[in-house]
């Protein structure tokens, strides 16, 4: 059974003979209500200068933003067409708020799993590939989901493909900001590399565990 301690700071995930634990990032557990908060009025460009609006971002999506000028008229505008030197730190703020929405609600589902004297029974998947699927650049569901079809599907050909896309989802963000989400990299890398075992792919299996010693090594130095 996967066994799960859960506080305000850390969820701990057991699979198999290893243990690793997930913390989310300091950001993600602080991240307000607001995307893009305390952006006012500014000038977007794009990165030749040629294209300019003066507005205030009010929303954004994975790839796209919404701009209000100050006619109130609002223009979705394609984070791409944007400059990297603004975009950037607008979409790390998005990227902060899927984190902590995605957590808490991992938090509340792991809280209402059936618990046993070896832990908690995680049950069907389908909740976590939900939340996994809503927030689609957040990890820490996918890392449960993967437990639960691993664990107690035997459905280790899932399980990988979720944990392959936990590892993408951090290194996306990690291309943003190169201290998130070390530890929730390594455990997603770890527990890929156990489900890879078990399903018979050895060699890739090993390689997944080396990324996965690599990363926490780095953490621990």
């Amino acid at each position: 059974m996967g066994t799960f301690s859960i506080s305000t700071r850390r969820l701990c995930f057991l699979l198999c003979l290893t243990t690793v634990v997930v913390v989310p990032s300091a950001h993600a557990q602080r991240a307000g209500n607001k995307e893009g908060e305390g952006i006012g009025f500014q000038t977007w460009k794009d990165p030749s200068g040629k294209f300019k609006i003066d507005a205030r971002l009010v929303e954004q999506s994975e790839s796209k933003i919404i701009l209000e000028d100050k006619t109130k008229r609002h223009r979705t505008v394609e984070k791409k067409r944007i400059d990297s030197a603004q975009i950037n730190p607008v979409h790390l703020a998005w990227l902060r708020k899927q984190d902590a929405a995605q957590y808490a609600l991992v938090r509340s589902l792991v809280g209402n799993s059936t618990s046993t004297s070896q832990g908690l029974v995680l049950g069907d998947p389908e909740p976590y590939l939900a939340a996994h699927r809503n927030y689609p650049s957040a990890p820490y569901a996918g890392i449960v989901a993967a437990i639960a079809l691993s664990m107690e599907k035997n459905n280790f050909e899932a399980a990988i493909r979720t944990l392959r896309d936990v590892v993408d989802r951090c290194e996306n963000h990690r291309a943003f900001d190169e201290n998130a989400h070390r530890l929730t990299l390594a455990a997603a890398l770890n527990n890929l590399a156990i489900c890879l075992l078990k399903d018979g792919k050895g060699n890739a299996g090993v390689s997944s565990l080396q990324q996965a010693a690599k990363h926490l090594k780095s953490n621990v130095n």
